[in-house]
């Protein structure tokens, strides 16, 4: 018990003292969006647009204006003997225009994922919403790093 407690005292002490500081803080602080137009599927267009909330600030002066336009589709990758499908293939592509100060810049963002089918439908939509959501959480991290990198 004493060890552990050593241990854990230690590992406090050496993370606190030694200037580690998380990838992401204050990032934000950086990079303001003014204005966010998304055209494509509903369904990712609400996700990334919640995960890019945090950086909307319509008053914000040098704001980034932001135009994306997703596509969103589900292909049957394998079936089979019966004709029922066994893989599916999950792929994002998101076309990004950035607008700052009469500087334009367009780039493209995509993801793909490979998904089993399940008998159980319900647990099937489940598993696609996570992987929806972790996909507009990757599209909006891409974002934010090619905003810092416009400057």
């Amino acid at each position: 018990m004493k060890i552990k407690n050593l241990i854990f005292f230690l590992l406090l002490f050496i993370l606190t003292n030694c200037g580690y500081t998380s990838v992401y803080k204050d990032k934000n602080d950086n990079v303001k969006i003014g204005f966010v137009d998304i055209k494509g599927d509903k369904k990712i267009n609400n996700l990334i647009k919640t995960e890019l909330k945090n950086y909307i600030s319509v008053n914000a002066s040098n704001s980034y204006n932001l135009i994306i336009k997703t596509d969103y589709n589900k292909k049957i990758n394998t079936k089979d003997t019966t004709g029922k499908a066994v893989d599916f293939q999950l792929n994002l592509t998101a076309d990004v225009q950035i607008n700052i100060n009469d500087k334009n810049k367009t780039t493209s963002f995509f993801e793909s994922f490979k998904m089993k089918n399940s008998s159980d439908t319900f647990a099937l939509n489940e598993y696609e919403n996570i992987i929806l959501k972790n996909f507009a959480r990757s599209i909006k991290q891409k974002i934010i790093l090619e905003l810092i990198s416009f400057k």
